[in-house]
């Protein structure tokens, strides 16, 4: 799923949601987390028990040493939780459980000219090019407070705690070699390098999620 069809499915569940709480209004929620920079639109189903659905951004780039090299990391994240929340006393206290729209992906570069060790050996590259992706589906499970929907006040605070599990994440890898001769072992030992890496990542099947914010009901 590209981004921008996830932006646009985005804008959609959350129209479609707002627009079907014409009898309860929602409340809304800014927040920040470790999913980024995002806000919640929350409808009181029961008394117990709201639906929420949000959206989270953020983006960021970093180098990363691997094997004594230095790559240009970037870790850009999109998600669309769509979630339900369980007040067990009505009050701030929840449980809440969901899917997750996930775009989030981690890419890897190198610039050019640049001299890399694949599998052992060292190539001079035109340039490398990565990311690791995951499920587009994910499914949270957490716990938090703060009721977007509470009757007892305007002003909320949220928090989250949880996992969003996003299934064994996906390694793609290509890369230009500045030697045109030395394609096909170039290609070779990042193909080794690809599958070591797929190995060393395939239990990191969950993300953990941690959220504050502050939310209001009208």
């Amino acid at each position: 799923m590209r981004r921008d069809q996830v932006t646009w499915l985005a804008g959609v569940v959350l129209g479609l949601f707002v627009a079907g709480a014409s009898a309860a209004p929602p409340g809304l929620t800014a927040k920040v987390g470790t999913l980024g920079v995002g806000a919640d639109a929350t409808l009181r189903l029961t008394d117990k028990v709201n639906g929420r659905v949000g959206v989270n951004a953020f983006s960021f780039d970093h180098d990363v040493d691997i094997d004594n090299d230095t790559l240009q990391g970037s870790v850009d994240l999109l998600t669309i939780p769509i979630l339900i929340d369980w007040h067990p006393k009505k009050q701030g206290f929840r449980i809440s459980a969901g899917v997750v729209i996930n775009d989030n992906e981690i890419g890897l570069s190198t610039e050019p000219g640049d001299t890399i060790e694949l599998n052992g050996v060292e190539f001079q590259l035109g340039s490398l090019n990565g990311s690791i992706t995951f499920d587009n589906v994910g499914y949270y499970v957490g716990i938090g407070t703060g009721n977007a929907c509470g009757q007892d006040d305007r002003w909320h605070f949220s928090c989250d705690f949880g996992v969003m599990y996003h299934g064994e994440p996906d390694v793609n890898a290509t890369a230009v070699a500045a030697d045109e001769p030395l394609q096909s072992a170039v290609d070779s030992a990042l193909a080794v390098e690809v599958d070591d890496l797929q190995d060393d990542l395939k239990s990191v099947v969950v993300y953990p999620v941690f959220s504050v914010g502050v939310s209001y009901s009208f």
